[in-house]
């Protein structure tokens, strides 16, 4: 993210900022996996969201808000990284499969 912090993101309408959770580098038989092997994390923490969707002038409110666990397409977004190597996602609520309760 270059010359940017995590705070200086706000998403617009509809999108949402997902820490993603982090990538296994090893199998649970304790095999290293190689950065080609490793699969893209496809759950996280809404970590910001949008105010909502613009219809027919009104705001669509939000149905995920910050702190929701969401499991998400593995292909859908963009991936940010910050300084500590964390991976974000940026993406769109509609491209979340299932909020987690715990």
């Amino acid at each position: 993210m270059d010359d940017y912090e995590l705070n200086d993101f706000e998403p617009l309408q509809n999108f949402i900022l997902v820490k993603a959770d982090q990538v296994e580098e090893s199998t649970t038989g304790g095999i290293l996996l190689g950065d080609g092997d490793q699969e893209r994390p496809a759950c996280g923490v809404v970590v910001k969201a949008g105010p909502g969707e613009i219809k027919n002038g009104e705001r669509l409110n939000m149905t995920l808000k910050e702190g929701d666990v969401v499991m998400y397409s593995k292909y859908a977004g963009d991936e940010l990284e910050d300084e500590d190597e964390s991976v974000y996602v940026v993406l769109r609520e509609g491209d979340v499969l299932c909020k987690l309760t715990p």
